[in-house]
């Protein structure tokens, strides 16, 4: 009898902690799609304000070709798990933990994918003015 409580004690108490550990896992599931939903929106507007005044010169599957006034080359690709913003004389990062990046050129805009090694996919569209 008095191992039956103590199995049942232990088990209340196993169903407990793991009761916990379900709960901490879902919230930082949570703060964890937080911060992409967050990283992205600031990563967008970034990305705005960077190419405000240059003019788009090709789009490759992996890669944006920009040229500014000054006709320097200017790139938008992912290095290592970086999406940057690559010109002469160093770089501007945009978004981070990114698994690939993708563009294509469709109908007067440069559409792309971002997908974050947590398997998060974001898509952008920038206009070309």
């Amino acid at each position: 009898m008095l191992e039956c409580l103590v199995a049942l004690l232990m088990l209340s108490g196993i169903l407990l902690v793991l009761n916990g550990l379900i709960k901490h896992v879902h919230r930082t599931e949570l703060l964890v799609s937080r911060y992409h939903d967050r990283e992205w929106e600031v990563g967008c507007i970034q990305l705005e304000n960077e190419l405000e005044g240059l003019t788009l010169i090709k789009i490759e599957p992996h890669r944006i070709v920009l040229e500014n006034e000054k006709k320097e080359e200017i790139k938008i690709e992912r290095s290592n798990s970086t999406v940057k913003k690559n010109y002469n004389s160093g770089y501007q990062p945009l978004f981070t933990k990114v698994k690939s990046f993708n563009c294509k050129e469709k109908l007067g805009s440069v559409e792309f994918w971002l997908t974050f090694y947590d398997g998060t996919t974001k898509i952008g569209n920038w206009i070309i003015e």
